[in-house]
């Protein structure tokens, strides 16, 4: 068919329509948008992908356009994003706010917006806009309080730390651990703190911690990076394995600005790695300080009590003394009329005629002691024997008894804790001083020590 005057053709009008658009949009603008499909990163550097934008009411798409960032406009993009510390990537469901032109290109109609510039604030908000998500999604699913519910034990000293091997982060919690002086055992379960699978890799390197048996407390912890490098510890596999641990877990990522999503599920969030270490140093410090207090407290209230006790057995000691030494004496007096009984009865029989006596002593002559008086007196012997051993019994117990009284009231005696270093502060009127609450700025103390007693003033109180 001929073409007749005045009709066009097809690329005679998508450049016309290009003009157009160039006329009605002749500056570049911002448009936003969420990034749909997959990106197709084409050999000579160019970067297309399409942004929709959603319906607020029901979240469908209501709108697309085609985009286009060529390899010179990529390349300062991501000079762009370094500046600021991040990486420069572009993934669906990200939101982006891009600065270009529409064009339409005229071979193929193809109507398409060409990208100048990215705004790396944008992508920071996309980081936000994902953290939130995920934090109301498992608050939904009651997850973010579940271990918080683990609490910390008195004494946290067996501790799991999942941190990159020879990290700078390790290293502030070690020494944090260390200078305290407290017996911290501590198990390392490496893992990468950076890349894509840094949530998975955590993940697994908690599970690997169940292991080791009982632990105290787990501390996940890395030193600052970007905002890019934090973002990678938004892992929903993450979130679900704080929530999920046997243990009580402390979240120490980045700096005090920093939130990632293991702070939100975490029961514990610290500001560094070294402020991880300081919630551990300051559970124990506060658990020791309390049992110094007990004790102290024991000692003043059971070295009277033990005191008395000993008073009381000294009594019945001193009590039991005369008594004891009476009835050996009875027993003696006892023996000592059996004994003459004895000796009367063999005299009387003994007397008489002359004959009979001689007989008598060659008869007794021959046959040696009677039986009778033999008996008796052996019987006298182990009575004394028996007596003698049985007081001697007694008398040992009540001295065991006293000394381990004695030895209980030197351990609780506060003149001992004195000597090993301890002092006891008291107001000027002699109350002990039991808090911090018991003195003010300005009141005079007193403080003994084992050698003597300080006064003092009270210059500053913390806590």
């Amino acid at each position: 068919m001929e073409p007749r005057e005045g009709d066009l053709g097809v690329l005679q009008l998508n450049q016309r329509v290009r003009e157009l658009l160039g006329v009605a949009y002749p500056y570049p603008l911002w448009l936003r948008g969420e990034v749909s499909g997959r990106p197709r990163l084409q050999s000579r550097g160019h970067l297309y992908f399409q942004l929709v934008e959603r319906s607020p009411s029901d979240d469908s798409v209501v709108a697309v356009i085609d985009c286009a960032l060529f390899a010179g406009a990529r390349a300062a993009a991501v000079r762009d994003f370094a500046r600021e510390g991040l990486p420069f990537e572009v993934r669906e469901g990200m939101s982006l706010r891009v600065l270009g032109r529409v064009d339409l290109w005229p071979p193929s109609g193809r109507f398409q917006f060409i990208i100048e510039a990215v705004d790396p604030r944008s992508f920071q908000e996309e980081h936000v806009l994902l953290l939130r998500k995920l934090v109301e999604k498992l608050r939904a699913e009651g997850l973010l309080d579940r271990n918080a519910a683990r609490e910390l034990p008195a004494l946290p000293l067996r501790i799991g730390v999942v941190t990159a091997s020879g990290s700078a982060a390790l290293e502030d919690f070690l020494t944090t651990l260390r200078e305290s002086r407290y017996p911290f055992q501590v198990i390392l379960s490496p893992a990468p703190m950076q890349g894509a699978a840094t949530g998975r890799s955590v993940a697994a390197a908690m599970k690997r911690l169940e292991a080791y048996g009982q632990l105290d407390a787990v501390v996940i912890t890395r030193g600052g990076g970007s905002s890019a490098d934090l973002a990678w510890f938004d892992s929903e596999t993450l979130g679900r394995s704080i929530a999920a641990a046997p243990w009580h877990v402390i979240s120490g990522i980045g700096h005090e600005i920093d939130f990632t999503l293991p702070d939100f599920v975490a029961a514990t969030r610290a500001k560094t790695p070294t402020h991880a270490a300081s919630i551990l140093v300051d559970k124990v410090a506060k658990s020791a300080a309390e049992v110094d207090s007990l004790a102290l407290l024991l000692a003043r209230t059971a070295l009277p009590l033990v005191r008395g006790e000993r008073r009381q057995i000294e009594a019945v000691a001193s009590r039991l003394s005369p008594l004891l030494q009476a009835a050996s004496a009875r027993l003696v007096r006892q023996t000592d009329v059996m004994l003459a009984r004895i000796r009367s009865s063999a005299a009387l029989r003994l007397a008489g005629p002359a004959g009979a006596l001689e007989s008598a002593g060659s008869v007794l002559l021959s046959l040696g002691t009677p039986p009778a008086v033999t008996s008796a007196l052996a019987g006298m012997a182990n009575l004394r024997s028996s007596l003698a051993a049985s007081s001697r019994r007694a008398l040992e117990r009540e001295g065991l008894r006293l000394g381990i009284l004695e030895a209980a009231v030197m351990a609780r005696d506060p003149s001992r804790m004195l000597a090993l270093g301890w002092s006891l502060a008291t107001a000027e009127d002699g109350r002990p001083l039991r808090s911090i609450s018991d003195t003010s700025p300005g009141s005079r103390i007193r403080v003994r020590l084992s050698d003597g007693t300080i006064t003092a003033r009270t210059e500053e109180i913390s806590r």
